[in-house]
């Protein structure tokens, strides 16, 4: 009975911490942040699980949609050594400056 409980919640807090930088970059491109009010889609003044898991489920699907570089649903090890040596040219270059 403890691991049907345990093991969800693990699973959940896991998908929460690491859904944390996911939902605050959510949509606006590299770098820039969503505010407390985006990620606050009810205008409540609080965000709930729901509010905080759409946003970063929002930004997940957006990062593997730029991974699967042929649109066939899935992301295979040489589509994701491509956007490797997209990420290192484009961060290689601005270094430079």
């Amino acid at each position: 009975m403890k691991a049907q409980v345990i093991v969800p919640l693990l699973g959940t807090l896991a998908l929460v911490l690491t859904a944390l930088p996911a939902a605050a970059d959510c949509g606006h491109g590299h770098g820039k942040r969503m505010s407390f009010e985006d990620l606050d889609t009810d205008k409540s003044g609080t965000l709930t699980l729901d509010e905080f898991v759409a946003a970063a489920q929002a930004r997940a699907t957006d990062r593997f949609n730029r991974l699967d570089a042929n649109k066939d649903g899935v992301v295979t090890q040489e589509e994701l050594d491509a956007a490797k040596a997209r990420w290192k040219t484009r961060h290689e270059g601005s270094e430079a400056q």
